[in-house]
């Protein structure tokens, strides 16, 4: 049996950021977010922009538990995104506002047919029950019309 030290592993990497190279120290339980946070500080930006990691050669890194291990001769470059390639915070929201707005409306009209369907139930169920009085009314009409032709006396010639 280990003895769990391994489980919490602190992992570090090394990130460049407006020409500063600094260490981030993380452990296993630190979600990507988190990491993305870290990053963000680390380039002097607010948890609210996009950042992003580069290797040396140009390649993009992931910002997650997995990021490869790297030294302080060969950092990670951190980039904030810009403005202009990121969807505009007014147009996020509206995209949001939209859906929520969209979900309403299903709700609603699921809310409404299910009224018609209940309302349009009820009167069918009404149908039936009149329906079934009839029928009886039927059989009682029947066995009276029986009863009157068999109480007719036959009187024998």
């Amino acid at each position: 049996m280990g003895s769990g030290v391994s489980k919490n592993k602190t992992r570090n990497i090394f990130v460049r950021a407006n020409g500063k190279t600094q260490r981030l120290k993380f452990t296993r339980s630190c979600s990507p977010t988190e990491l993305k946070d870290l990053v963000s500080a680390a380039c002097g930006v607010t948890k609210w922009k996009s950042v992003q990691l580069s290797s040396d050669d140009g390649s993009l890194v992931a910002i997650s538990w997995d990021v490869p291990e790297n030294n302080e001769s060969a950092p990670y470059i951190a980039t904030v995104v810009a403005e202009d390639t990121l969807v505009n915070e007014n147009d996020r929201l509206a995209g949001i506002l939209t859906q929520v707005s969209d979900h309403f409306v299903r709700a609603f009209n699921i809310t409404e047919l299910r009224k018609e369907i209940r309302d349009h139930l009820t009167i069918e169920g009404l149908k039936a029950v009149e329906i079934e009085k009839c029928k009886k009314e039927i059989v009682q009409l029947r066995e009276m019309m029986y009863a009157r032709k068999s109480s007719s006396v036959d009187y024998p010639i």
